[in-house]
């Protein structure tokens, strides 16, 4: 039985308990992604990518001799009559076997053009998924070294996924790199581009948002999420930080919705 890659929830209810344990949920589209090693998956989506492009060199094989015949049809013109009209007069004249090979021509070419219209649009999304998947992962993976590293607290997941993006790393390898942006630009220090610790740094040294900082590591007086008394999550926002980014306190509340927990000011 082959896995598929992403299930709903009902797709992942029906399945026997012993396939469950494969899956992780999505937290935020309750989706069930097959748990797969980031670099697997990437190189999935490359495979898939490279199915595509053989799919599409079919395609503009087939294009190429449908326009070879339509210049052919060019040097009839002259003779004032229709492309149909043409066909039918060659076609009472030609031999019998040169008729059946123009008939199994286009039947052949219908048929592939039939074949690959919708598996190329079904493997496109396909590919177009898994590789936002294993972006989204790659993403999650660096914010987790950085909060690791700088001993950050749970709201730095809010605030760095506006910085911290994963993008393709050319078009030919299938990998991704990790990069920092700036108003949808790659961030930049003495014309290079910035690295993840350098942000984390920056942020610290200009005391941004400092409620991502866990008490103690400089970054001011920002605190960990904590756990209240009926088993919700407490999620601390600073207000000051607030002030530089409006969204984060939206953010922390929706977070906060879904696993019935609270929003507190840290200052």
């Amino acid at each position: 039985m082959a896995l598929l890659a992403v299930l709903d929830e009902a797709a992942h209810g029906a399945l026997d308990d012993s396939l469950k344990t494969f899956y992780v949920q999505n937290s935020e589209t309750k989706e069930f992604h097959l748990d797969i090693a980031p670099d697997e998956a990437a190189k999935l989506a490359h495979h898939q990518r490279q199915q595509l492009e053989a799919k599409k060199a079919d395609l503009a094989r087939v294009h190429g001799e449908k326009t070879a015949l339509a210049q052919k049809l060019t040097a009839f013109d002259a003779l004032g009559k229709s492309a149909d009209e043409i066909k039918a007069a060659l076609e009472g004249k030609m031999p019998k076997e040169a008729k059946e090979l123009l008939e199994k021509f286009e039947t052949d070419t219908a048929a592939l053009k039939a074949s690959y219209e919708e598996p190329l649009t079904k493997a496109k999304t396909r590919i177009e998924r898994a590789e936002r998947q294993a972006q989204e992962l790659l993403a999650r993976t660096a914010i987790q070294q950085l909060r690791n590293e700088f001993d950050l607290n749970d709201t730095a997941d809010y605030v760095l996924k506006d910085f911290i993006k994963v993008v393709p790393k050319d078009e030919e390898s299938g990998e991704f790199i990790v990069k920092v942006f700036e108003n949808g630009q790659p961030a930049l220090v003495a014309g290079q581009e910035m690295k993840p610790e350098q942000l984390i740094t920056s942020f610290k040294e200009q005391k941004k948002f400092p409620a991502m900082f866990n008490a103690g590591t400089g970054g001011g007086s920002g605190a960990p999420a904590r756990q209240t008394g009926s088993g919700g999550k407490a999620f601390s926002v600073s207000r000051e930080a607030s002030k530089n980014n409006p969204a984060l306190y939206q953010n922390a509340k929706a977070e906060a919705e879904k696993v019935g927990g609270s929003v507190t000011w840290t200052d």
